[in-house]
This record gives C-alpha cells, structure tokens and sequence, in this order.
C-alpha cells in the first residue's frame, strides 16, 4: 500500500479532484479536510493495523457519521438538507486490517514511522 497526502488550499479544486477518483477500488480517500496533528501523528506509532484503524475512527468520528461535521456541512446532505450518512466502522476496520495481510511492505511502512 503507498500512502499519498495530497493538500489543497481553499479553492483549488480539491473536491472536483476528489470527485474524479471517487469509487475508485484501489484508492482510499478522505473528504474534506484530515487534521495533521499529534493525535494522527500517534497513530504512526502503533504497530498493530486494527489498533491504528481504531484510534483514526476514535480522532476522526466525522468520516464516520457525517451529522458531526458542521464545517464542511456534512450534517445538511439531501436536497431537504436533512441527510447524512453513517460509515460501518466494523467494516471499515475489517477491510483496512485485510490491506495488510500477507504484505510484508505494508508492515515496514509502519515501521518506518
């Protein structure tokens, strides 16, 4: 697995790119904005793939359960603007876990931070 951080300032057209690869089955992406700070720097020092997929969810819940991101309006989806969507974080472990099995690379990628 290669990891790519790719940062946009306001109006650069991040969310038309985000867009574009949307579905795509060989790229996880995150919407919005990923706050780079100590708690997502922690997660680098875990070793364990479900332990860093846990903390992400546990740092991040607005990937998760749109009605708590209020910045990005999240919590307004629909044309009614009363939507929101839920992603299944048992799921989502299972599958980031699934990335890492039988791929030694993956594992010294973790290894290195």
């Amino acid at each position: 697995m290669k990891i790519l951080l790719l940062a946009a300032g306001g109006r650069a057209g991040a969310d038309f790119f985000h867009s574009l690869i949307d579905g795509h089955s060989q790229i996880l992406q995150f919407p919005g904005y990923l706050r780079i700070e100590g708690n997502f720097k922690l997660l680098f020092k875990l070793k364990d793939p479900a332990k860093i997929a846990e903390q992400f969810i546990k740092s991040h819940p607005e990937f998760f359960v749109s009605k708590v991101n209020k910045f990005e309006q999240w919590d307004k989806l629909g044309q009614k603007k009363n939507n929101f969507f839920n992603v299944n974080k048992k799921i989502f472990i299972t599958n980031f876990v699934n990335m890492f099995k039988g791929n030694e690379s993956n594992i010294e990628i973790l290894k290195k931070f």
